[in-house]
């Protein structure tokens, strides 16, 4: 979105921050918090594959309640399912290669909606566009919705299961490739 409307995400990140550093929760509070992170975690996966449901009005109604997860996360972690899960071996031996996967998924998911959108479904294809329409921009990305015609999850699944592939390969190759050699060598070199 226009980056004004994300000043709101801003300020909330600064409150929940604050609330984590000062707010203390006892034993019973602890457990209805993660009570309810466990119920916004399952409420917000499976509202990231409703369809119809507006990318504007999806964007301000998650941002609250995934602020009060991260609370809760911080502060009841204890109680809550989706911390255990969180913090379960798969999840942890993951955690190196998070900030690249963070970088690296908006690409192939672009790339995944273009070629959706186009209907590219062959390398032939692929390769005939590129020089057919080279300079020649297409309407959009109609597969996110965002022009309120399409669904929120308009790619197909073995695309989305693609776009996940991809990126955790590319993210292990880039923080074994990349990042660990260069902090490496900017550590030597300080």
């Amino acid at each position: 979105p226009w980056p004004p409307v994300r000043s709101f995400q801003f300020a909330l990140g600064m409150v929940v921050g604050q609330a984590v550093l000062h707010v203390r929760l006892s034993t019973r509070e602890r457990r209805f918090v993660a009570r309810i992170v466990d119920f916004i975690f399952v409420a917000a996966v499976a509202s990231k594959f409703a369809p119809k449901l507006d990318q504007f009005i999806f964007y301000f109604l998650h941002n609250i309640p995934l602020a009060f997860m991260l609370f809760g996360l911080a502060r009841a972690s204890d109680h809550s399912f989706v911390a255990k899960l969180l913090s379960s071996e798969l999840f942890t031996a993951f955690v190196p290669f998070t900030y690249a996967a963070y970088i690296l998924h908006f690409p192939f998911y672009y790339y995944m909606v273009w070629i959706n959108d186009n209907r590219i479904d062959s390398y032939e294809m692929f390769v005939n566009y590129l020089f057919t329409n080279q300079g020649k921009r297409t309407d959009g990305f109609t597969s996110r919705g965002w022009d309120g015609s399409g669904d929120k999850c308009g790619l197909p699944w073995g695309a989305h299961i693609m776009v996940f592939c991809l990126t955790l390969v590319a993210a292990l190759v880039v923080t074994v490739l990349v990042h660990k050699p260069a902090s490496k060598f900017l550590a030597k070199h300080r």
